[in-house]
C-alpha cells in the first residue's frame, strides 16, 4: 500500500555500492513483506558469491525491530544495517489498545461505548482484521 492498494508485485533489489551491479533480486506479491526480504536477499547473496556483506542500506521499510535485529545478530548475518527512521505519528483517532474484544473477538467495544459490527477480512488485506461501526454514531460523537 503506497497511498491505496493495488494488485501487482514488488521487487527487491541488491546493488553493489561501488560497482552500482544489481547482485540481488526478488519479486514478491504486493503484499508481500520487503523488510524481512532483505535477510533472504543477503543470505543468497552470500552463498551466490562467496563473499560477506558487512554492510546493508535499505529504505525506511527496514526500519522494523525484528528485521533490524536479524540483519545485525552477531550469530547470524552480524550488519551493520542502516534505515532512516520512519514516521510514527500516529493518525487521528483512538489507538487499538482503546478497544476492547468483546464476543470471543467478533466485535470491540469504542472508548464511547459503542459495539461494532462483525469482525470481517478484506482479499487486500489478508492479515488484517476490520470492525466496522455505524458512521452516524461515530459522526456524532463527542469524543
Amino acid at each position: 500500500m503506497h497511498g491505496e492498494f493495488y494488485d501487482g508485485y514488488l521487487r527487491d533489489i541488491m546493488i553493489d555500492p561501488e560497482s552500482q551491479l544489481i547482485t540481488g533480486l526478488d519479486v514478491l506479491p504486493a503484499n508481500g513483506d520487503e523488510a524481512r526480504n532483505a535477510a533472504a536477499l543477503v543470505e543468497a547473496e552470500e552463498r551466490a558469491q562467496g563473499n560477506d556483506i558487512e554492510q546493508l542500506s535499505i529504505d525506511a521499510i527496514g526500519f522494523n525491530g525484528a528485521v533490524l535485529r536479524t540483519l545485525t545478530d552477531p550469530q547470524g548475518l552480524d550488519l551493520d544495517a542502516f534505515a532512516p527512521a520512519r514516521d510514527f505519528n500516529p493518525t487521528p483517532g483512538f489507538d487499538s489498545s482503546e478497544f476492547e474484544v468483546i464476543d470471543d473477538g467478533q466485535r470491540v467495544r469504542c472508548p464511547a461505548g459503542e459495539v461494532s459490527g462483525k469482525v470481517s477480512r478484506k482479499a487486500v488485506r489478508p492479515n488484517a482484521e476490520f470492525y466496522v461501526f455505524s458512521h452516524s454514531k461515530c459522526a456524532t460523537c463527542p469524543l
